[in-house]
């Protein structure tokens, strides 16, 4: 089974769609995943927050510790691991993002 499944996402960073916190939605493979900026670079998770299944793209906001925290009922996640910061079991899928002279690219696998 291959576990590396990259795939380009976009060109550049200016050709994706970024909302006023830093994040964009693109889809891949009939699956929505945002792009998120933030100051160690670009992270990708699933566009769905796992607690309530609240848009992302639209309720979430990062802090400039890598977290990731959805307005619907304030639940936090660490874009590096996943995890939610109230350690009630809830975990966010991410991604790993590299950026290549040639474009974006995800690990989606």
């Amino acid at each position: 089974m291959e576990t590396n499944h990259w795939i380009k996402i976009a060109d550049d960073e200016n050709s994706l769609q970024w909302n006023e916190n830093g994040i964009a939605l693109v889809s891949i493979e009939n699956k929505e995943i945002c792009i998120i900026k933030t100051t160690e670079g670009l992270h990708a998770c699933n566009e769905k927050c796992p607690h309530a299944g609240a848009p992302l793209e639209v309720t979430g906001s990062v802090d400039s510790h890598c977290i990731l925290t959805c307005s619907r009922h304030h639940y936090k996640f660490n874009l590096k691991r996943g995890r939610d910061a109230f350690n009630e079991g809830y975990f966010l899928k991410v991604y790993p993002v590299r950026k290549e002279a040639d474009g974006i690219y995800i690990n989606f696998r």
